[in-house]
């Protein structure tokens, strides 16, 4: 046994048998990844306006991250540690579903980068969050401490990868909306 399962079977003891509830496990496991989604989403279209570009190089670099994620689902199948440990994982997943690496995580890392890139007073409280949900994870008994890892700078990178889009300036459908109304004025 490897020591990446060992210390995910620990960490998923401790939730498991009475030091702490695995009601909290399951809490930043699959729950609180949802306060990040909707923190971005009001952060970018509600306080800020955001325009198409950012929007667009945000599902840009969303559809990327999870079109790479399948790619390695398919290359790469890792079976989940309630699988090879026999053990009942706290929340229902599929084990027909490779582990490796952590879709909740990528997501909660690239959400998280999102958000600090527009508030960086509370990015540390996005990177936080996002830390919990990778943690949580493996609490459950769904992934192991290398699959959160690989999910995490995954999603990390594809934040940069999404702000980078929104700074570029090659043609996005609403650039060419502002150019016409632009070319309209004058």
């Amino acid at each position: 046994m490897t020591v990446d399962y060992l210390l995910s079977i620990q960490w998923y003891n401790l939730f498991n048998q009475g030091l702490v509830a695995p009601g909290l496990a399951v809490f930043m496991s699959t729950i609180l990844i949802w306060g990040l989604v909707v923190g971005f989403l009001y952060k970018s279209l509600i306080l800020r306006k955001g325009s198409l570009r950012e929007l667009t190089a945000s599902l840009l670099s969303a559809a990327g991250f999870y079109f790479l994620l399948s790619l390695i689902n398919l290359w790469w199948f890792r079976p989940r540690p309630f699988v090879v440990g026999h053990f009942v994982a706290l929340i229902n997943v599929s084990p027909a579903i490779s582990s490796f690496p952590s879709g909740h995580s990528a997501l909660a890392w690239l959400l998280a980068g999102l958000l600090a890139e527009e508030d960086k007073a509370n990015a540390w409280w996005f990177y936080l969050l996002a830390l919990v949900v990778a943690l949580g994870r493996v609490a459950v008994g769904v992934h192991y401490f290398s699959d959160v890892l690989a999910g995490a700078i995954l999603g990390w990178l594809f934040s940069r990868g999404a702000i980078w889009l929104r700074q570029q300036h090659w043609f996005l459908p609403g650039d060419f909306v502002n150019k016409r109304r632009s070319w309209v004025i004058k």
